[in-house]
């Protein structure tokens, strides 16, 4: 899910959606590609998912709503990826995605995920309890 608006993100990746097209061609039957806002998404969805890969604002309190969020939609055993998790767009570090993330693993209970894998840019988590 993604906005891909190319006039509002031109300084960052205009061809964002191209390279998810591109990126994503082989499994392109496997996957539901949502051009959406996240706050209408979550205002209109109805089902549960197994995967869900997150990229969507950087704002602290964005990125706590959408982990949130899709925390609630994900299976039980399914992945939760959160990208650009050390994104410093602004200079107040209490303003960045990874306050959000913070935020978020701080509601959830540990006992209830287990986190796959962690790099300079995604953390993985598999959601093993409701």
């Amino acid at each position: 899910m993604d906005i891909w608006n190319k006039k509002k993100f031109k300084n960052f990746n205009p061809k964002a959606e191209e390279y998810f097209k591109k990126n994503t061609i082989n499994i392109k039957n496997k996957i539901q590609k949502i051009k959406s806002t996240t706050k209408r998404f979550f205002i209109k969805n109805k089902f549960n998912y197994d995967f869900i890969y997150l990229d969507a604002s950087h704002k602290s309190k964005d990125v706590m709503f959408d982990c949130i969020n899709s925390w609630k939609i994900l299976n039980m055993n399914g992945v939760f990826i959160i990208n650009s998790i050390f994104w410093r767009e602004f200079k107040n570090l209490y303003k960045n995605n990874l306050n959000g993330i913070n935020l978020f693993l701080r509601l959830i209970k540990y006992k209830d995920y287990q986190i796959i894998n962690i790099t300079n840019n995604f953390l993985a988590l598999k959601k093993i309890a409701q």
